[in-house]
């Protein structure tokens, strides 16, 4: 689709009075035109990508995914000082201010939700 096409129909469905629109550029020109005129969410799947590697790349991340904002779900290994340690006692939030959304056992395939 031609950038022209993408604002066209991005404004079309504004004036339609979409209330949570979202939408694909193909570059941060395109992007920043999409934001001036009112799409809500904008998506770059290269620019997105490109970070995901980088982080990847860059940290002792298994994967990252970038949410909104500052907010991030990252899939990492167990920090040593945590092993065999309750959640509740390691206060990873209250130190980091991370919350942790899962747990996976070493030898299983499953995850689950922590009760805390």
């Amino acid at each position: 689709m031609s950038v022209e096409a993408s604002v066209t129909i991005t404004g079309n469905l504004l004036d339609a009075g979409i209330s949570d629109l979202w939408a694909k550029s193909v570059s941060q020109k395109h992007a920043r035109i999409l934001q001036r005129i009112g799409a809500h969410h904008i998506i770059n799947a290269e620019t997105d990508a490109g970070k995901r590697v980088g982080h990847l790349v860059a940290g002792n991340y298994l994967d990252y995914i970038e949410i909104d904002g500052p907010y991030n779900v990252v899939k990492i290994h167990t920090p040593l000082y945590a092993v065999g340690r309750n959640i509740e006692d390691v206060q990873v939030h209250d130190k980091y201010g991370v919350t942790v959304v899962g747990i996976k056992a070493p030898a299983r395939n499953s995850s689950t939700v922590p009760r805390n």
